[in-house]
């Protein structure tokens, strides 16, 4: 399998857990959803993990990487389902997925060079993604958003990007050094680690209702194969194309939430939505 397989495996198995994550987050909150999840995933993991004897890493670099990975996963997890709540998925998920242009930019700084093309496509993404938001507005005024919450809403989706980006490019340099099921393994301890002081600072407030675990469980496993997906491109050529294809997620929340939700896409939006996809499958082509 390579990258491309892997990042387009990503984004369906983000985008149906994306949707599910709206309903769970509404209805027990994005804390008790995101630790759910994280537990679901790493228990799955140790399953496997102890069958196949895959050991951790003991190496403080290769630890500190998968750190990164799983602490700003479980950020961006928080923080991407906090935006979910109260405001449109069709506007969250197209901005929380600009993240390949971030993918991208790092890639440059660790030595590539993209050309002007890719630039181009790079400079697509952003402003596509400022044209979806700029749709935001009907949203509110549909009832999609809560009134006055859309600058919240924007900031929650922006944050998202920003930590989705620092997680997967430190699960993929971490993934050739360690192996992608140990740095995914490891990861989601950390992101267990990194929810439950919120959890103390909150009194311990909040328990998943027994009808929700299945959902939760659900999210768990999806999570945790796209992860795996992202992190084993790690190992291969042109590592970077699993995360801008993954990136597109938005895409398949967007199309869920149209057709399930109907929620209203403007032809705005679908203009931002095109820029984030062209902008994408370029990068894809000349990274």
């Amino acid at each position: 399998m390579n990258s491309a397989l892997l990042g387009i495996l990503a984004a369906v198995t983000w985008g149906i857990h994306d949707f599910i994550g709206r309903f769970s987050s509404r209805a027990i909150g994005q804390l008790i959803t995101t630790l759910g999840l994280a537990l679901s995933g790493l228990a799955a993991l140790s399953v496997y993990g102890l069958w196949q004897g895959i050991s951790l890493p003991s190496d403080a670099w290769n630890i500190l990487l998968c750190s990164i990975a799983g602490g700003a996963y479980a950020l961006a997890t928080l923080s991407l389902f906090a935006a979910y709540r109260i405001g449109s998925m069709s506007i969250v998920s197209p901005i929380a997925g600009s993240y390949p242009a971030i993918a991208v930019c790092f890639g440059f700084f660790a030595g590539s060079r993209p050309g002007a093309i890719a630039w181009l496509a790079i400079i697509a993404v952003i402003v596509g993604s400022l044209q979806v938001s700029s749709a935001g507005k009907t949203h509110e005024d549909a009832g999609h958003i809560e009134a006055g919450q859309l600058g919240k809403v924007l900031t929650l989706a922006v944050a998202t990007s920003l930590l989705f980006a620092a997680s997967l490019i430190a699960g993929q340099v971490a993934a050739p050094l360690t192996g992608e099921v140990a740095t995914t393994w490891l990861a989601r301890m950390f992101a267990v680690a990194a929810v439950v002081p919120f959890f103390v600072i909150r009194s311990m407030r909040g328990t998943a209702p027994f009808n929700w675990w299945p959902v939760l469980v659900v999210m768990g496993l999806l999570d945790t194969a796209a992860m795996l997906s992202i992190f084993a491109a790690g190992n291969l050529t042109l590592p970077e194309l699993a995360i801008v294809l993954g990136g597109s997620f938005g895409a398949v929340v967007t199309l869920l939430a149209w057709i399930f939700l109907k929620e209203p896409v403007t032809p705005a939006q679908w203009a931002g939505i095109v820029m984030i996809c062209c902008g994408a499958g370029v990068l894809s082509a000349g990274l």
